[in-house]
């Protein structure tokens, strides 16, 4: 673990940058937590974890205030035994406890506290239906202004940033806004590696294949140029490929042993599009490192 995590000082006003939703009482949710603390270590912010409960009640009625606050005090007991595990320094995490519908209350502390990250965790391939079909996250990716952080339950190797893979399609605002989040975590996390990978799809018909990878080339070049700078090429690597765009990002990403992957969206609820299609939702479900989604318009500088 980071030593700025545990026993750091920093300063119990600091402002939340990252704000970490999480279902209190799955174990899983543990890592989730671990990421988002890891994060805003990076940024020197500090982390909100928040708890939603749908007390599931009919209009007209309310939970008996007691059943509430039993509630409340077992998400609350659940939270603190996850930092006493991770030995997180209690000034990094500040808490808030809601009640309603998840993915509103998301957005609304999200907006309030003006974030510059949601982190959340997904399960995996058994998280395609839900994302697809209407599950917090998907709804939240649907609708939020700010960059999102999915975060697999399953077990992370190590919860760093030391590699970031950039899968950009050459088409989106969402995928520029992708190569930029990436260049800002990579300026707050001691400047790991970027690689910056382009698919051209086989089954594209294109006349001239060589002509058309030189073009998607050096149209990539000038938007890393645009971002880091003139001197990126000390900064960043980038590769145009032929193939399954799904496998290529996800090949890619385990050979060149990424840990975290960028991608774009452009969110339009009530249903989420995004900008990689079926590929973003097969790279939301099948990547076993977390996944950074940039949506068309962002809140981050």
């Amino acid at each position: 673990m980071d030593p700025r995590r545990v026993g750091a000082h920093v300063p119990p006003m600091l402002a939340p940058r990252v704000l970490c939703p999480l279902v209190l009482g799955d174990p899983a949710e543990r890592t989730v937590l671990e990421y988002a603390i890891e994060l805003a270590a990076h940024l020197n912010s500090s982390v909100q974890a928040l708890h939603v409960y749908d007390l599931g009640n009919e209009p007209g009625w309310s939970a008996a205030p007691g059943y509430v606050r039993g509630a409340e005090q077992s998400a609350r007991h659940v939270l603190d035994e996850h930092l006493r595990g991770l030995g997180a320094d209690s000034t990094m995490v500040s808490s808030r406890f809601l009640e309603g519908a998840a993915h509103a209350r998301v957005l609304e502390e999200a907006a309030r506290l003006d974030v510059d990250f949601i982190v959340m965790g997904t399960r995996g391939r058994r998280g395609v239906g839900r994302l697809v079909f209407g599950s917090v996250a998907a709804r939240v990716l649907g609708a939020t202004r700010c960059p999102v952080i999915t975060v697999p339950f399953a077990k992370l190797p190590a919860v760093t940033i030391s590699s970031i893979l950039v899968a950009h399609d050459l088409s989106s605002i969402a995928s520029n806004r992708a190569l930029e989040l990436a260049r800002r975590v990579q300026l707050a996390a001691g400047s790991p590696p970027v690689r910056v990978l382009h698919v051209l799809p086989v089954a594209e018909p294109v006349a001239d294949h060589e002509q058309h990878r030189w073009d998607a080339t050096r149209q990539l070049e000038r938007e890393i140029d645009r971002c880091f700078g003139p001197e990126w090429r000390d900064l960043v690597t980038l590769r145009v490929v032929e193939g399954d765009p799904l496998d290529q990002i996800l090949g890619a990403q385990r050979q060149g042993g990424a840990d975290l992957l960028a991608i774009g969206t452009s969110s339009k609820p009530p249903v989420v599009r995004l900008a990689l299609g079926s590929v973003a939702v097969g790279l939301l479900s099948r990547c076993q490192v977390p996944v950074l989604v940039a949506p068309r318009l962002s809140s981050a500088p």
